[in-house]
């Protein structure tokens, strides 16, 4: 028995090295062809949103001097050109505070490190859910620093969704929110 017997066939071997060599071309220019109709990023939608001052609840014994792990959750109006479109809800979980040997590195000037998501909501099942390291003073979000979370998702229309929301504290409690998303 010659060695070659011994092995299962699967199918004709090609003969003819041109013919192995059509073979590969086609195989290429398909790849190509497949690869140039790739679509096209989708455009970046901007939404930028008004917040009411929002109802705070937390759990926190002392709200002066939080510990880790002490809650903050989040409930308030959303307006886009003075019509309300929507609601906001969230929380943020301190992971780290002034006393947290190593927090004063990370938070520079700020007493308060926290883990905070938020969800947009705009009624039915159209909403996007932002997350990302916030630095707080324990009065909250300071006016000055703007705070840049990514967006993680979305359901309904922003199905899909990525980027980013930036988020600015008002003079007057409320905030502005800066939305910058692509949907696939």
């Amino acid at each position: 028995m010659q060695p070659d017997q011994r092995l299962p066939r699967f199918g004709n071997p090609v003969k003819s090295p041109a013919a192995a060599l059509v073979g590969v071309a086609l195989v290429v220019a398909m790849a190509a062809l497949l690869g140039s109709r790739a679509p096209a990023a989708a455009p970046i939608q901007t939404l930028v949103l008004q917040q009411s001052k929002p109802d705070l609840h937390s759990t926190a014994i002392d709200p002066n001097h939080p510990r880790d792990g002490d809650d903050l959750t989040v409930y308030a109006t959303l307006r886009e050109g003075g019509k309300v479109v929507g609601h906001i809800e969230g929380f943020k979980i301190a992971v780290r505070n002034g006393t947290d040997r190593g927090a004063q590195a990370l938070a520079g000037k700020r007493a308060l490190l926290r883990m905070g998501v938020l969800q947009f909501s705009f009624g039915g099942n159209d909403s996007l859910m932002a997350q990302g390291l916030t630095l707080d003073s324990t009065g909250g979000m300071e006016r000055q620093d703007p705070e840049v979370r990514a967006i993680t998702g979305g359901t309904g229309k922003y199905a899909f969704a990525r980027g980013q929301v930036v988020s600015t504290r008002n003079a007057d409690g409320s905030y502005t929110h800066r939305i910058e998303i692509r949907i696939r």
